[in-house]
């Protein structure tokens, strides 16, 4: 019983990572209508450079980690002028072929760049040790401070959306890219923001998750895999859905861990989002949207 309670603790906070990479393609997605396939590999590469802050120029970690919120704007900006700008009247099956194509870019620049000594360790922002014990179940810092930072990040992307002119142009680019570009919003700008937001989202997550999958280029595949699933469990359409759906994937594939083994856990992922799609085809939080011809 103490060893399920600390799975679905652990769960909840690893599902809110979930939910906020989930978060950040769904926002790409209503902006763009495409998919990112590159996400997690964006937060990958910065924070490989923030290794190499630390191993090279002998920076501290605070003063790394802090260059590496930087770094991964620019990341994600530069990617987005280069793969995602040229031709978007292209389509956006188009679009999302160059997000893969992208993804498969950054996967090979960091496997030529750090590939030959791989899996590398990066210093833990929080400590393993146990920060505090509920009914004989110890939760570490690593928990406790992922969890804090999750709904940290949740709580202010709640007050930049509903509080800020900025947020609400992005929701009215995100509700209609096209009624928005009538009303004077700078649909461009929107989307490079929106492409350094998700960026920056996807490097505090990999910082989060890297003392336990440890630093390699492939680091991000499976939280990708969870997030992109968050997200169609909690529906493409509502920005909080990935939320929910993150928070769903987490205590599942925990507790299905604890009970069986990692495969199993994923199995039972899937049969969740397949049980979702069945009978919630939109997601959780969407409702089907209906066309006119």
């Amino acid at each position: 019983m103490q060893l399920l309670l600390s799975g679905v603790i652990s769960g909840v906070a690893i599902g809110l990572l979930y939910g906020l990479l989930g978060f950040a393609i769904v926002v790409l997605y209503k902006c763009t209508s495409v998919a990112n396939f590159a996400q997690g590999n964006l937060g990958a590469v910065a924070t490989f450079l923030v290794f190499q802050l630390l191993v090279l120029a002998r920076f501290g970690l605070v003063l790394a980690l802090a260059l590496g919120l930087v770094i991964s704007a620019l990341v994600g900006a530069a990617c987005y002028f280069f793969a995602i700008r040229p031709k978007p009247e292209a389509g956006h099956l188009n679009v999302t072929m160059r997000t893969l194509g992208l993804y498969l870019l950054l996967l090979a620049i960091m496997n030529v760049a750090w590939g030959k000594y791989q899996p590398y360790t990066f210093p833990a922002v929080f400590s393993s040790e146990a920060a505090l014990t509920i009914a004989d179940v110890n939760i570490s810092w690593l928990t406790v401070g992922t969890l804090l930072i999750a709904l940290a990040m949740a709580a202010a992307f709640e007050t930049f959306f509903r509080r800020t002119d900025l947020g609400l142009m992005f929701l009215a680019v995100a509700e209609n890219p096209a009624v928005a570009s009538l009303l004077g919003v700078n649909t461009r700008k929107v989307t490079v923001l929106a492409w350094a937001i998700s960026s920056v989202v996807a490097y505090v997550i990999a910082v989060l998750v890297v003392p336990v999958t440890l630093l390699s280029s492939t680091m991000m595949d499976l939280y990708l895999l969870l997030a992109f699933t968050s997200a169609i469990i909690g529906g493409l359409n509502n920005i909080y859905g990935p939320f929910l759906g993150g928070l769903l994937v987490g205590v599942v594939y925990n507790v299905a861990a604890i009970q069986w083994s990692r495969d199993a856990a994923v199995a039972c992922v899937f049969v969740l989002l397949l049980a979702v799609m069945m009978f919630r085809p939109s997601g959780i939080l969407s409702s089907a949207r209906t066309e006119r011809l």
